[in-house]
């Protein structure tokens, strides 16, 4: 019996393994079917433009409200209708001095974001309201005061992916972002509580996660003018607890999530030897699973294949994971869901495919060109939105013509929101 078991666990992680690295290889797909219906096309008129927003550095449902925040440090939460609920700085009126919001999250009663700031998050956040989608954002109510510019010489560094937000414009972080924040804020956008530590390994953070009062924040540590290694640092509801570093030069995490209680699970990439486990590709895509209290790989899945450039980009819940894959010829995109138990419930593949963002059951895809398989024949780039059941297989859908992809994400009876920049510039949210 014994010896049974230990056929069966290695059976059954050696089929994770190979799924994981195969996933590029298939173009096979669960959700199309030539009975499926003509998917219909949407144009501008049928989303809701968001006045005033240049960027998007994070995206999330909240409530019965979706909250976007941007480069600027600035959040912003609108209702279905269009309808703007407020608008937020709370680095600017917490006299942070300069920074940004880099990710943001919420565990279903408060928003928690992290970031960069010159000094010190305090809990002086003001609200600017926002009375309509056309208005502008009015004065606060009290004076905004920054504390005067730090002297350090700036340095730009590159911020990779936060938050799973695509084509962000590069920001300008300087030696002078000294300070890594943590902050809760209630539904109407007052800064409720902050944390503060210090950034003496130049951290970018990119994701957040909440669980069991505890904070966990992942990024990448710069090395050097162009290196950077995975990094992950742990709050409670009052401190900074501790941190966590992976790698030495080419490592970079994406996405945490926090689906355990004694470990969470961290997606990227790396070309460097992890856990004892070599780089097979230029690139590859790794999935870790890591101990709370001491940082010890507990589990680690890479992806690699011959020549090609992958990551993994995004995850949540148990697991839901999105990748990329990119050779001198190819750009492909994944999507994959687990069990609990780690083993693949459905994998779905996107051929000329930049990016793609999957949400609880709502997926979006970014496609270049018409791809073999699909249930429409795209005549140029188009963006793939559509629902699907536990097993992977298409529901419903609509199709973005000529838009850009920003991001994506879903909420019960609501359906899916997707966010899109059109070729004016001009950010726009529609729904599935």
């Amino acid at each position: 019996m014994k010896t049974k078991k230990r056929i069966n666990k290695k059976s059954v992680l050696v089929l994770i393994i190979t799924t994981i690295t195969m996933f590029f290889l298939s173009a096979g797909s669960p959700i199309y079917a030539s009975t499926l219906k003509k998917v219909p096309l949407l144009d501008g008129t049928q989303s809701i433009e968001i006045p005033n927003q240049k960027d998007v550095a994070g995206f999330i449902r909240f409530k019965d409200q979706w909250v976007i925040t941007d480069s600027d440090s600035n959040l912003k939460s609108i209702k279905k209708s269009g309808e703007s609920l407020w608008q937020a700085s709370p680095l600017i009126s917490g006299q942070a001095g300069d920074g940004v919001i880099t990710a943001v999250t919420t565990d279903g009663t408060s928003l928690f974001i992290t970031g960069l700031s010159q000094n010190p998050l305090t809990k002086t956040a003001i609200t600017v309201p926002s009375p309509s989608p056309s208005a502008s954002a009015t004065a606060t109510t009290s004076p905004q005061v920054s504390p005067s510019p730090v002297s350090t010489p700036t340095k730009k560094i590159p911020l990779v992916n936060p938050d799973n937000i695509s084509q962000l414009d590069e920001i300008p972080f300087r030696k002078d972002l000294i300070n890594i924040f943590v902050a809760c804020l209630d539904s109407s956008g007052n800064l409720v509580s902050s944390i503060n530590t210090s950034n003496e390994n130049q951290f970018i953070p990119t994701s957040i996660a909440v669980r069991d009062s505890k904070v966990f924040v992942s990024g990448n540590e710069q090395i050097g003018e162009s290196g950077t290694r995975g990094a992950v640092y742990l709050f409670n509801d009052e401190s900074f607890i501790s941190s966590f570093r992976f790698g030495q030069s080419n490592t970079q995490f994406n996405k945490i999530v926090a689906n355990s209680s004694t470990s969470f699970i961290v997606v990227g990439s790396s070309s460097e030897n992890i856990a004892n486990r070599k780089s097979s590709g230029n690139q590859d895509g790794i999935i870790l699973t890591i101990s709370q209290s001491t940082g010890k790989i507990l589990k680690i899945v890479r992806s690699s294949g011959p020549g090609a450039k992958r990551s993994w980009d995004y995850a949540e819940g148990e697991l839901l994971v999105v990748g990329s894959s990119e050779t001198k010829s190819l750009k492909e995109s994944v999507i994959t869901s687990f069990t609990p138990q780690g083993v693949v419930r459905w994998s779905t593949i996107y051929q000329k495919s930049d990016r793609a963002f999957a949400s609880d059951n709502c997926v979006a895809v970014s496609l270049l060109a018409a791809s073999s398989g699909l249930p429409f024949k795209a005549t140029g780039p188009e963006i793939f939105v559509y629902t699907v059941d536990s097993k992977g297989a298409y529901q419903k859908g609509a199709r973005l013509a000529k838009y850009q992809l920003l991001a994506l994400t879903s909420a019960p009876n609501s359906g899916c929101a997707v966010l899109t920049k059109s070729r004016s510039g001009s950010i726009q949210l529609s729904f599935l």
